[in-house]
């Protein structure tokens, strides 16, 4: 009989489609694993995982990023056969979405029945009969093992790795395995820098990511009414990005907060649930939205005039701040610095006569699977690049940060999201560089 026609409704306008079966960027893993001597990799991290699989635990949201249900080993001399090992409990992922590792292998979760014999526990009681027997089903059957620690370390040894040198992005994961003769080294930073340049498929998602950031936006402000508070424009903008397809998180997905009238021109980097006022007319509104799409995430925005036109000065500043977006844009070519970047910016406000030009934040960072794709200097704690001297690379994608402060009415926020190119900024935005 055939399965009865589903009538879908109220689907995201984006949906969820499967991921590309390759998105990493391999060819420049390899390259930094032979500059820096290293024969093999282990990768722990849910993130990581995710950038060389496409896989994703069903409970990512309970598990966080160093707790994940999966690893992935890489050897340098074995470019063509990495292995991915699965607790058992999630393997059915890929019965829909592709990959290019074929080696995927199958351990006992955490949702073993211990009150019963090993025969009533295993693989087969997650996976549909018809699918458990083909090609893929039987090799993970005949390749499961009892714990990660013991599937990883099957895959350490098929690739040859127990006496090289091998970084890995979780060392307290990589301390319970028996590997007396391998050096292990810390691998973290190094897949920043990995992930810093994107792929062709990478680039797509982050495209599309920013495209309903950018209609979820509009669509805000676009429904705006008198009396409207800011946590109702917070709430507005989560529906919107959902109802595209993206995904939102919380406390609120607005990163940027909007002082009221006679309170200080900082730039509030919180906006939190407890913060609510009804927006005055004419205010103008910094908009920083946050979300992701297949885990590429979106950042960005602009400013937004509540229900009014700007004024003489108001318009000064964004066609000030607008310029030097431009100019900035214009010089976003590899060996550029975000010192250089941050003088040229500054150089433009100052040439459009605005008060106070050095009191403006003009900062960078890397996007991708986070807001934070590059490498930090060791010991230098976690950064997203806003307070480092990094030279920009070909390929990277860009967030540029404009923020003048000022009082209600002048007060202007623009940021781009840019990917780097031989000739300048390519920007994935197409709303300009004017108010929302």
């Amino acid at each position: 009989m055939e399965p009865a026609q589903v009538k879908r409704r109220n689907l995201p306008e984006f949906g969820h489609p499967v991921r590309p079966a390759k998105f990493c960027n391999t060819d420049r893993m390899f390259e930094v694993m032979e500059q820096r001597g290293i024969d093999g990799f282990v990768s722990y991290y849910d993130t990581n995982v995710y950038y060389f699989s496409g896989f994703t635990p069903s409970a990512r949201h309970a598990l966080q990023e160093a707790n994940g249900l999966a690893a992935i080993v890489l050897s340098r001399h074995a470019p063509d056969h990495p292995i991915m090992l699965v607790g058992d409990q999630q393997f059915p992922f890929f019965l829909n979405q592709p990959t290019w590792i074929t080696d995927i292998r199958a351990y006992a979760g955490g949702i073993r029945q211990l009150d019963l014999p090993d025969e009533h526990n295993g693989l087969h009681r997650f996976l549909p009969k018809a699918w458990a027997e083909t090609e893929a089903g039987k090799h993970a059957a005949a390749n499961y093992y009892i714990g990660l620690k013991a599937a990883v370390m099957s895959a350490i040894s098929d690739l040859g790795l127990g006496r090289g040198r091998v970084a890995t992005d979780n060392l307290s994961f990589a301390g319970s395995l028996d590997l007396p003769d391998a050096e292990i080294v810390d691998g973290y930073g190094m897949m920043k820098f990995v992930r810093s340049v994107k792929t062709a498929e990478e680039l797509t998602m982050l495209r599309q990511a920013t495209r309903i950031n950018q209609l979820a936006i509009e669509r805000t402000a676009a429904g705006w009414e008198k009396g409207q508070t800011w946590q109702e424009i917070n709430h507005s903008y989560f529906r919107h990005a959902v109802e595209l397809g993206g995904f939102v998180r919380g406390p609120s997905p607005l990163a940027v907060a909007n002082p009221l009238p006679g309170e200080p021109d900082a730039l509030l980097m919180q906006s939190l649930r407890e913060m609510d006022y009804v927006i005055p007319e004419g205010a103008h509104i910094v908009i920083d939205g946050h979300g992701e799409w297949l885990e590429y995430c979106w950042d960005g925005g602009k400013t937004w005039i509540a229900g009014n036109e700007p004024t003489r000065e108001g318009q000064r500043v964004a066609d000030a701040c607008g310029a030097a977006l431009e100019e900035i844009n214009a010089a976003l070519v590899p060996g550029s610095t975000v010192s250089g970047l941050q003088a040229l910016g500054r150089d433009v406000l100052r040439r459009h006569g605005l008060p106070r030009p050095e009191a403006a934040f003009i900062y960078f960072h890397g996007m991708g699977l986070e807001h934070g794709e590059l490498e930090a200097p060791r010991g230098g704690g976690y950064t997203t690049g806003g307070a480092l001297d990094w030279r920009m690379e070909k390929g990277m994608v860009v967030a540029t940060h404009i923020f003048y402060p000022g009082d209600i009415r002048t007060r202007h926020w623009l940021e781009d999201i840019t990917l780097v190119t031989d000739h300048g900024g390519e920007t994935f935005f197409t709303w300009g560089t004017d108010f929302i």
